[in-house]
């Protein structure tokens, strides 16, 4: 893009990053205002940007969802496992290493939302909401459910299927119709409720058996 050198050499000679290089200014289409695009002719420069970062935050989110999971079975391993000071302070020192890495798979996910909705997508669209710490919240699946996890739901992470965090989902008859998706509340299934449909389903097969040897 020749036609930015001027900001790449007025960035060099500033000099203001140059013990910092992550701050450093690529000067992608991102990084320019609408009026700017059209001005130095990035406007369709910046349509191909918008597909690599719709992929790469799609990529940050299935990161987030992994490290998530990684992190629900490390605190479950320490509470298990935990017994000595020494065990106990390697499993913490652990959670907290993927804590912070899951921070950083979220602010990862954050930076690449800003350049889009920078680039013209609403920053109400809902393939790509906003996506926070309390969004990755998740029930352990190995563990039996207890009173009152009915009442609290999964982090909107893991009700979004690939997006980052609403209850929307791209492709719905709601979203082709235009008309806004509401949030639904999806039924948990408990012990209780599993153990009712065992006891239903031996007694409907005893009701066959004993139909079957009457005739």
């Amino acid at each position: 893009m020749p036609q930015i050198g001027d900001f790449i050499t007025q960035q060099a000679i500033e000099g203001k990053t140059a013990n910092a290089p992550e701050e450093e200014t690529l000067f992608v289409p991102s990084d320019f205002t609408e009026v700017e695009r059209i001005k130095y002719d990035l406007v369709k420069l910046g349509e191909h940007e918008r597909h690599f970062l719709e992929g790469t935050a799609y990529d940050h989110v299935s990161r987030v969802k992994t490290i998530t999971k990684t992190l629900v079975a490390s605190q479950a391993d320490k509470k298990a496992q935990g017994y000595s000071q020494q065990t106990h302070t390697r499993a913490i020192t652990q959670i907290e290493d993927i804590e912070e890495r899951q921070k950083a798979a979220i602010d990862d996910y954050s930076t690449t939302r800003k350049s889009m909705i920078s680039l013209g997508m609403s920053a109400n669209d809902p393939s790509f909401p906003p996506l926070s710490k309390q969004d990755t919240f998740r029930k352990p699946t190995h563990l039996k459910r207890a009173v009152g996890d009915s009442r609290r739901r999964d982090g909107a992470l893991w009700r979004a299927g690939v997006t980052g965090g609403t209850s929307h989902v791209v492709g719905s008859s709601s979203a082709s119709s235009g008309r806004p998706s509401l949030p639904t509340n999806p039924p948990v299934v408990t012990q209780a409720i599993r153990r009712k449909r065992k006891q239903y389903f031996y007694l409907k097969i005893g009701i066959q058996l004993t139909a079957r040897n009457s005739t």
